[in-house]
């Protein structure tokens, strides 16, 4: 994480607060995918069967290390979750102003159309 902070500080590609946020919303995107296998998780603590406790907490726990592997072999930022995420923010920090005020008001246009409709 510092080290992605810091390569955004060198590169200018945006002050220290857009940059920490670039970098707390690539870690959520890691987290939202451990959620996902960790969900059906959440009711084994009812299960009454011992081995079925400790079965399901062992698959999350090895759906978890998948998961984790899964960034680690795409390095991280290569991950199709937070790729998006720095997309996003390389076109709305590095787009000229001129062509994102354009489409801004493009999406004005369309906006007051869908209303009048």
């Amino acid at each position: 994480m510092e080290s992605f902070y810091w390569e955004l500080q060198a590169g200018g590609q945006s002050c220290a607060q857009d940059a920490w946020i670039l970098v707390c919303s690539c870690v959520r995107c890691y987290f939202k995918e451990l959620r996902k296998v960790r969900a059906p998780v959440q009711t084994a603590s009812n299960l009454d069967d011992d081995s079925d406790k400790a079965g399901s907490y062992l698959w999350a726990m090895t759906q978890a290390h998948r998961v984790s592997a899964e960034f680690i072999q795409h390095r991280w930022r290569e991950h199709p979750s937070i790729a998006g995420v720095i997309n996003y923010h390389l076109f709305r920090f590095m787009v000229p102003l001129s062509a994102h005020k354009k489409l801004q008001d493009e999406m004005v246009a369309l906006t007051k159309i869908v209303a009048a409709t």
